[in-house]
């Protein structure tokens, strides 16, 4: 028999089973817009588990989610090499990207 959490829906369906895999968040990375800036960051963690990542487009001037930006502010490239997430984001001022990463 399973250990952990499970989780079924009003079907039956198992949704959320921890016994296999879980994410964890590891950090997060503002991205600021405008000079096409690029960069990296080591986090051992990222050698845990396999490493995933989200983007959140926000206002780099308010800090607030943009729900307006619908990736028209640039591009975003993100990629992830043993326990390093480098990036790199084009975009036009006033515009930034959340990333936030980690592994399950």
């Amino acid at each position: 028999m399973p250990q952990g959490l499970q989780i079924w829906d009003a079907s039956g369906n198992l949704i959320l089973d921890t016994s296999t895999r879980l994410g964890k968040v590891l950090g997060y990375i503002d991205a600021a817009a405008g000079t096409g800036l690029s960069g990296n960051v080591t986090n051992a963690g990222l050698l845990l588990g396999t490493p995933w990542w989200t983007e959140i487009p926000f206002s780099a001037v308010s800090g607030y989610p943009n729900a307006f930006d619908q990736g028209a502010a640039g591009a975003l490239t993100v990629s992830v090499s043993s326990s390093t997430i480098s990036w790199s984001y084009t975009g036009v001022v006033g515009f930034a990207r959340r990333i936030i990463y980690g592994v399950y």
